[in-house]
């Protein structure tokens, strides 16, 4: 049996599930001088995804970020 495609990232985003039940898929961001932590999150374990939402633009005077890893707290 071939497994199923739910979905189609070039991002990448690293996948939690919120105490709610939600997925969502983190990435980082990055247009020429600027980086942003994105999301997308799913409602339906993983059928559908949201629009991309930007969470925070980490500063650039203390460096880069090379990636992130999620952590999910109750």
């Amino acid at each position: 049996m071939k497994p199923e495609v739910l979905a189609w990232f070039d991002e990448r985003p690293r996948l939690v599930v919120l105490p709610c039940g939600k997925l969502l898929g983190l990435y980082l961001n990055r247009e020429g001088s600027q980086q942003q932590l994105r999301a997308i999150p799913s409602e339906d374990t993983g059928k559908t995804w949201g629009d991309h939402q930007a969470l925070v633009s980490p500063p650039l005077d203390e460096g880069r970020w090379g990636g992130c890893e999620s952590l999910v707290d109750s």
